[in-house]
């Protein structure tokens, strides 16, 4: 996932038309490299059958990240259509259409599946139940965290600094966005991995947090510069404090 609201810059690729009745798995397979070519390369390591179920999870919490990190949406909204997707994953009757309607005209491919997360969310509904019930909860609770720090993240300004406050307040943030992988991808991982002991099952459960964490401190000290100029600081003025400096000086 993402460390903050950001424009992304990749070379153009070919224009993806929307996908065509039965057509959903194609479509996920060609947007996956078009939202994280890095991740679309790791993801081909992979056994097929959990390949597969690892593209739809990501291109769901991909989804997610884009309704929080979409800067011209009104924080309203993000929260609203945030909920909305929560409920989607759950229920299939639930209509995606305000979802599709506010990304009517994507100018970034993560837009356009936003647009489509209908049909994403179809081909997810024909994964096992297993790998549904794997997948599900972790992309729910990233989608209430991610409400929470959009309200935070709404007041930043590029000539006013918005801080974490805390250490707290940091690992609460990347547990959500982050951390929610590290369970999402144990879940799936056991249910393929015949080999996993409920000991080492244990133990991956509790390093889950951790692994998304380090990734997502990784992405924040990445994008400090970027965030600075945008008015925001994921690095918590707590710790600015016990180097001896102000969020306003990194």
């Amino acid at each position: 996932m993402t460390a903050s609201p950001r424009t992304r810059k990749r070379e153009p690729l070919p224009p993806l038309l929307p996908p065509e009745p039965g057509g959903e798995r194609r479509f996920c397979r060609e947007m996956l490299p078009r939202v994280s070519r890095t991740f679309a390369a790791c993801i081909r390591l992979l056994p097929p059958k959990v390949a597969h179920a690892v593209l739809l999870a990501y291109l769901l919490c991909r989804i997610a990240d884009t309704i929080e990190d979409t800067a011209d949406l009104p924080v309203a909204d993000k929260e609203r259509l945030l909920a909305l997707f929560r409920a989607a994953l759950e229920d299939a009757r639930v209509d995606l259409g305000p979802l599709s309607a506010a990304f009517a005209m994507p100018r970034i491919d993560d837009e356009l599946l936003a647009r489509e997360s209908a049909a994403v969310l179809r081909e997810f509904r024909r994964l096992g139940a297993d790998q549904q019930q794997a997948i599900r909860p972790w992309v729910q609770e990233m989608c209430t965290g991610m409400a929470e720090f959009a309200v935070l993240h709404s007041r930043a300004r590029p000539d006013r600094l918005e801080a974490l406050a805390s250490l707290a307040d940091l690992d609460r943030y990347c547990y959500f966005v982050a951390g929610t992988v590290g369970h999402l991808l144990t879940e799936l991982f056991r249910l393929h991995h015949p080999r996993l002991t409920r000991r080492h099952y244990a133990r991956l459960k509790e390093l889950s947090t951790s692994f998304g964490l380090g990734l997502q401190l990784t992405n924040i000290i990445k994008d400090v510069a970027d965030d600075r100029r945008r008015g925001w600081s994921f690095v918590p003025r707590q710790l600015c404090q016990l180097a001896g400096i102000a969020p306003e000086e990194l």
